[in-house]
């Protein structure tokens, strides 16, 4: 046993538990800011790029931080007082919605059992219409509060981000610095390089994955715009931001559009076929096209691998586990083969000398 943890493989097994474990408990202390976290280290993946430019023009990194600071501010501001209305007025929009669609759905359950009382079966309409109606009031009310609540933390966080970013373009390095200078000689240059992997594959993949969701949603507006959907531009919207989850994304947008495809009255089967022909040619172009060159080069996992990690993170985080998924696994993945690399390598050096 005392062999095997001197070995490379255990000592890269025993230092990639305790660096997981350590970020897992991280995770667990800040999870009441872990949402306003998150998206501020996405938008500094995308902003450092243009800090670097500023600063190399001569520019001191307080100053470059401040003006993106001040940048960031206005556009949450803008999305405080122009934004936050709107998507209130597409909640009670999709309430209305969500409405006539069960009126539909009501009238075609009575179809159902008119023809299945014909064949001498009795159904009882009283029970079925009671549990179809008490449904529909508590998803109504459900779907209101949550997505009260989804906007309210949206808005809070947009108010804490930009200061967060600030912090970032101006202090990151130094903290980074500080901390990797903290390893022993000589793990020094193993620390650095397994950093450098990390940080330019998960900067890459959150490039990538803005750049795929803009793609995918502009596609959609434009689809449902041709196909004369009401709220093009937020059923694309939600398209693109569905299509970051892999694999479950093309059924959960496809919910949305289909929901006010039956809302429409009269109804109107078109409207349904439209739907599945917006999303499925979206997606389509999206997998054979947008990933191929835009996302694939970003992780290198096994499709099972990652089918189990999405299923795993989804059970355990939610919407946000499931998004987080791929980024974290390939994460894991390089962080043990740097280890493994870099305690074999100190092995041999060690036997050499």
């Amino acid at each position: 046993m005392n062999n095997w943890l001197h070995r490379p493989s255990g000592l890269a097994i025993i230092t990639f538990l305790v660096i997981t474990s350590t970020v897992a408990g991280l995770s667990l202390l800040f999870k009441p800011v872990f949402f306003a976290l998150l998206v501020s280290f996405t938008l500094y993946a995308l902003l450092e790029p243009v800090g670097n430019q500023m600063t190399g023009r001569g520019l001191p990194p307080a100053t470059t931080a401040s003006i993106i600071l001040c940048l960031l501010i206005c556009l949450s501001t803008l999305f405080t007082f122009i934004g936050f209305p709107k998507l209130l007025d597409g909640l009670v929009s999709a309430q209305e919605k969500t409405g006539i669609f069960k009126s539909t759905l009501l009238s075609w359950v009575n179809q159902i059992q008119h023809e299945v009382e014909k064949s001498g079966i009795t159904i009882d309409h009283e029970s079925i219409q009671q549990f179809m109606n008490g449904s529909g009031t508590t998803l109504n009310l459900e779907a209101i509060i949550e997505g009260s609540n989804i906007l309210l933390n949206i808005s809070g966080t947009l108010l804490l981000v930009p200061f967060i970013v600030f912090f970032l373009l101006r202090d990151y390095r130094s903290l980074r610095n500080r901390l990797l200078a903290l390893l022993p000689n000589d793990y020094f240059e193993m620390g650095w390089l397994i950093y450098y992997r990390v940080a330019k594959q998960l900067q890459g993949y959150i490039r990538g994955v803005i750049i795929q969701t803009s793609i995918l949603a502009t596609v959609s507006t434009i689809g449902f715009l041709l196909a004369g959907f009401d709220s093009p531009l937020m059923l694309g919207i939600l398209a693109g931001l569905f299509g970051i989850i892999p694999y479950l994304g093309p059924a959960l947008a496809l919910f949305p559009p289909l929901l006010m495809a039956m809302s429409v009255q009269p109804f109107d089967i078109y409207y349904v076929w439209a739907a599945v022909s917006v999303i499925g040619v979206a997606f389509i172009f999206d997998n054979l096209v947008v990933i191929p060159t835009i996302i694939a080069n970003s992780v290198d996992l096994h499709p099972f691998v990652v089918i189990v990690g999405v299923i795993i993170f989804g059970s355990l985080f939610g919407i946000i586990g499931t998004i987080l998924a791929l980024p974290i696994l390939a994460a894991s993945k390089i962080l043990f083969v740097g280890l493994y690399q870099g305690f074999s390598q100190r092995d041999i050096t060690q036997q050499v000398s």
